[in-house]
């Protein structure tokens, strides 16, 4: 099991439609229970942590499942090589870390944040205007626009000694900030992440032979029968 899916911590449910709605639960500290600053970097710092231990013990496994033959095709021209499915989750790994990394750094200047507390007489009176509140968001939480790039150093060789690579990221982080914009954000790393995930259950399948039993939830957070889909499309 992993936590560190924001939606793990969104009442609501992981559902890109209704990340502008309020009602924010899980690690979430803001007395009115919305969507305040405070709550997101929580979620935020939580969530790192929580993949960050991840991270570390796919490594583990995978030292210990594969060993030193993982370059070797274990059946040529069918099933990848134990090194082809390690960068295929890595490339996968840095695509939901940048995704994750742009909503980081843009979640603050979003309208629904704006929408959400303004409903505070004494917010409106500091932000009379979205464009107050955006340029209060951008200073204060360290929000970025525009793109911007950056490098990751990620273990390309899992085997010890690690070899890390730098690897160079352009990252996007846009110059709207509505509402369907925000949508688009939750989406991408959402499909992100279902993109690793099935990335590395393709590793525990090849290599040690797991099967899973993937449960479809729909918008509302609730579980459906189980269709025969795989992680990365549902």
């Amino acid at each position: 099991m992993y936590f560190f899916d924001l939606g793990d911590y969104y009442s609501y449910g992981f559902a890109p439609n209704s990340w502008n709605q309020t009602g924010i639960s899980g690690v979430g500290v803001g007395c009115a229970g919305g969507l305040a600053p405070v709550d997101w970097g929580d979620y935020f710092t939580t969530a790192r942590a929580t993949s960050d231990a991840f991270f570390k013990s796919v490594i583990d496994w995978f030292r210990a499942s594969a060993s030193s033959g993982y370059t070797e095709s274990i059946d040529v021209g069918c099933s990848p090589s134990y090194l082809d499915l390690w960068v295929d989750y890595i490339e996968k790994k840095i695509i939901w870390q940048s995704t994750r990394y742009e909503l980081d750094k843009t979640i603050f200047l979003y309208v629904a944040n704006y929408e959400y507390l303004s409903q505070d007489p004494i917010f409106k009176n500091a932000h009379p205007t979205y464009e107050d509140y955006f340029e209060f968001a951008y200073n204060t939480y360290d929000q970025l626009t525009g793109t911007t790039v950056g490098t990751r150093n990620e273990p390309i060789n899992p085997f010890p000694p690690t070899q890390f690579s730098a690897v160079s990221i352009t990252y996007d982080f846009g110059t709207s900030f509505e509402n369907s914009d925000l949508i688009t954000r939750m989406t991408d790393d959402e499909n992100a992440l279902k993109e690793m995930m099935c990335s590395i259950k393709n590793m525990w399948s090849v290599i040690d032979g797991d099967t899973f039993d993937e449960l479809v939830v729909d918008d509302d957070g609730n579980f459906l029968p189980n269709s025969g889909y795989t992680y990365n499309m549902i």
